[in-house]
């Protein structure tokens, strides 16, 4: 019995696919001493094959177990409150308008809008995230 062209190329894309799953990751320091890590040989340069063990898991950052003030942690969830109504209002809307530097109100183009909600969205993420308050004190921001 031969075997069908279905299993050659099960064998074949099996066979591809062994060394893939070896892959490790390479590590090499460039000109400027900054560590890197991917998942390929760079050409042109040394590097050292190094397997990372996943297994392994990282200790807790120093914000993580810091105390925040009660008043930085209300400002940081009334912050989190206003963009979540802001970002609300933004999607609601049919136009939006922004003032120049010489405080003359224009509508915003198409452009300018997704922008204004790109930004809301990334800053609403960054407020509103879990232990928001304790990594941005960290961080020595003022929400």
């Amino acid at each position: 019995m031969r075997p069908s062209p279905r299993h050659r190329l099960f064998v074949a894309l099996l066979a591809l696919a062994v060394p893939a799953a070896n892959a490790g990751v390479y590590k090499w320091v460039d000109a400027k001493g900054q560590t890197h890590y991917d998942d390929r040989s760079v050409t042109g340069q040394l590097v050292t094959r190094q397997v990372i063990d996943q297994r392994v898991i990282a200790a807790a950052p120093d914000w993580a177990t810091s105390s925040v003030p009660a008043d930085y942690a209300q400002r940081v969830t009334a912050r989190c409150t206003e963009l979540g109504a802001r970002l609300q209002a933004y999607r609601s809307a049919t136009q939006l308008f922004g003032r120049d530097p010489d405080g003359q109100v224009y509508a915003m183009s198409s452009m300018q809008t997704g922008l204004a909600i790109a930004e809301t969205r990334r800053d609403a993420r960054l407020y509103c995230a879990p232990d928001a308050a304790r990594e941005l004190y960290a961080q020595g921001r003022t929400p």
